[in-house]
């Protein structure tokens, strides 16, 4: 499935944005919503983030975990690791969060926003 993802051709159908060096997004055809495969460079983390009042739904499709902190808005911080092929949903009721990869590979995620 992921050669699939790592094919010219179809990374070459659409445009890459780079955010932070941190990851690189690829936003996916959707008429219902916006829907983008995010490849995570290694060794890297994002800032604390919301989401512009919609929901992320989304799914790792590497096998190794990625590391989720949420905050909510009491400023409380919990961590979780982002298993493999498992859908986690976050919108800006629940906190903000950011994310890591520790590892020295790139990681991939599919993500819908709603």
């Amino acid at each position: 499935m992921l050669s699939f993802f790592k094919s010219s051709k179809f990374i070459k159908f659409i445009q890459p944005i780079n955010v932070n060096n941190q990851y690189i997004k690829y936003r996916l055809p959707s008429l219902k919503s916006d829907i983008y495969l995010i490849k995570w460079l290694p060794r890297t983390s994002t800032e604390y983030h919301g989401h512009y009042g919609k929901i992320c739904d989304f799914i790792l499709l590497s096998n190794k975990n990625l590391k989720e902190f949420r905050k909510n808005k009491h400023s409380e911080v919990t961590l979780q690791n982002i298993e493999p092929f498992k859908k986690y949903t976050i919108n800006d009721l629940v906190g903000t969060h950011k994310i890591m990869n520790i590892h020295n590979k790139i990681k991939w995620s599919l993500h819908r926003y709603y």
